[in-house]
């Protein structure tokens, strides 16, 4: 038989694959674990042939999982001929369990005959990940299923925290189940427990740096280097945060809504949304001298310099020439 599961949504889909080998261990409690078989590789591709002939000596069935196969072409071709030669969707006792992060309509566009092999899986599921506006209830139906209720406050901070990372997002609300007292989530739970993230900490100190807050960038940068950061890879992750403000405000400028910026620049739609007001001011001049203050830092750093001070010292410089201390809206 064939068990499918389709979807853009990796931790639900993971979470169904860990039901069925529970099934199949509490069903078959003598027979051995799953084979696993990534067909990138002659290994790989002799396992799986293996072990779709392979017969049970207890009478149980084998269960097969194959890795994504629609990374590339070649791969598809032979998790299609490997599936129709050993007529695996009318066997009885071996299982093969598939996943494939797209959607079933985009697979069976782009690889009709793996597709329609496919349409023959006693068991199929799609679990695709909801639009970014609306991963508020997937935080939700995620803490619904934990026997929790979260705050509206308390979604969007953890929205905020950790991204739209479905992985994250459940890592954190596990640790929400474990460590809050009650069944109701609360912002204060989400900011007692989960802390900020990198980013996040990064787009507070560019607004910081924005407003012309120097003495608030300063502390901010200082906190940063100082609870174990990698000052290069803060100064990497803040030349990112100023690339993308320039290129979104540069588009935004020209009239394009967040939902296309995304869509044509392939940044995140989150990261767009996140972003947009303020860049719609930022100009690339003021994004040019931003980046020559980081390429100076990057260079001190690598020479040697110990991290908090040449940091400080382009939030400082950056912060003092801020525009923004004489006109609302500029970046720096």
């Amino acid at each position: 038989m064939i068990i499918a599961f389709f979807g853009t949504d990796t931790y639900r889909t993971a979470r169904a694959v860990q039901d069925v080998i529970a099934a199949h261990a509490q069903k078959n409690p003598h027979h051995g674990g799953i084979i696993s078989c990534d067909l990138t590789s002659d290994e790989g591709v002799r396992v799986a042939r293996d072990a779709l002939q392979a017969v049970s000596l207890f009478g149980g069935v084998q269960l097969v999982r194959f890795a994504p196969a629609t990374g590339k072409k070649e791969y598809v071709r032979v998790a299609t001929e490997l599936l129709v030669h050993s007529r695996v969707a009318e066997a009885k006792d071996v299982a093969v369990i598939i996943t494939e992060p797209m959607s079933e309509e985009a697979l069976t566009k782009e690889h009709p005959e793996y597709a329609a092999v496919l349409k023959q899986a006693k068991l199929s599921k799609s679990f695709m990940l909801p639009p970014v506006a609306r991963m508020g209830e997937w935080v939700r139906q995620e803490c619904r299923v934990r026997g929790l209720s979260i705050h509206a406050e308390g979604v969007r901070a953890l929205l905020e925290r950790r991204g739209t990372d479905p992985w994250a997002l459940a890592h954190e609300i596990d640790k929400l189940q474990n460590y809050v007292n009650n069944t109701d989530v609360t912002r204060a739970d989400v900011d007692a427990l989960i802390s900020p993230s990198l980013s996040e900490n990064a787009f507070a100190l560019l607004d910081d740096i924005a407003d012309g807050r120097s003495s608030g960038a300063l502390s901010r940068c200082v906190r940063l280097v100082t609870s174990g950061e990698d000052p290069l890879r803060l100064l990497g992750l803040l030349a990112h945060h100023v690339r993308t403000v320039v290129v979104v405000g540069d588009l935004a400028r020209r009239g394009s809504p967040p939902e296309r910026i995304a869509r044509d620049a392939g940044i995140h739609p989150f990261v767009v949304r996140k972003t947009y007001a303020r860049a719609m001011s930022v100009t690339r001049e003021q994004g040019a001298s931003v980046m020559a203050l980081l390429a100076k830092v990057d260079r001190a750093l690598k020479e040697g310099g110990s991290g908090i001070d040449e940091l400080a010292r382009i939030v400082l410089h950056a912060a003092t020439l801020s525009p923004h201390r004489k006109r609302a809206g500029s970046f720096a």
